[in-house]
């Protein structure tokens, strides 16, 4: 009733506004999309822009001459080096206007590492059995290519786990302080062709290291896990 009141009483140019706002809106809405890149170096200020950030479809960043950013997109595998100009995110590459951009591939599992996980409340290391005709939840969702895994968590936890699962292995516990975690800031790395088992609170997921990963820094698109 309070609806029809207000679309009675609303002035004719205000209705006329509200509908154009309306068919607005969905290309406003681009911003609130699926995240499809990732920041993986960003320098000179690089319009406050920070490494492990998320960036959607339609979000625009204006770089000044002496800003540089590296991109990677999650589904694509491209791997951009920006400097300067006006940069729009795109589903799988970069508009760039007035700037230079240096464009490559890198093995990526595109499309998966943005994973919704189960809610397992389980161990790592528990075995699975699953039944006949039935999809064995001990197989891998997604696969790494390096052996130093970041992890962005979507909510705080105190600790995440990696425990291996086809072979045995001490199960490896890192602190968290925030929503990010880079084993190459705590030295620590995954054993090449193993399949793992990561904990985070109540949350969990399956996933392989590709053999010819090494451990160490390299693109990051290559070693995501978004949690």
């Amino acid at each position: 009733m309070m609806i029809q009141f207000l679309f009675h009483a609303m002035p004719l140019r205000a209705l006329v506004m509200g509908v154009l706002i309306g068919i607005a809106l969905p290309l406003y809405a681009v911003s609130a999309a699926e995240p499809t890149a990732v920041v993986e170096e960003a320098s000179g200020g690089a319009s406050k822009l920070t490494v492990f950030e998320l960036l959607e479809p339609g979000q625009k960043y204006r770089l000044s001459s002496d800003e540089m950013i590296v991109i990677g997109y999650l589904r694509s595998c491209q791997r951009e080096e920006i400097t300067g100009g006006v940069v729009t995110i795109g589903e799988s590459k970069s508009t760039v206007t007035g700037g230079r951009v240096s464009r490559g591939y890198v093995e990526c599992d595109g499309g998966k590492m943005d994973l919704s996980l189960e809610l397992a409340g389980k161990s790592a290391v528990t075995v699975f059995r699953s039944k006949p005709g039935k999809t064995d939840p001990n197989l891998p969702s997604l696969t790494i290519f390096g052996a130093s895994p970041v992890i962005l968590l979507a909510r705080p936890v105190k600790e995440i786990t990696f425990a291996r699962l086809d072979k045995p292995e001490l199960k490896l516990r890192v602190p968290v302080s925030g929503l990010n975690v880079d084993l190459t800031k705590t030295d620590d790395a995954l054993s090449p062709g193993g399949v793992y088992g990561l904990v985070a609170g109540d949350r969990r997921v399956i996933f392989k290291v590709d053999p010819f990963s090494k451990p160490g820094a390299g693109p990051l698109v290559q070693r995501l896990i978004k949690f």
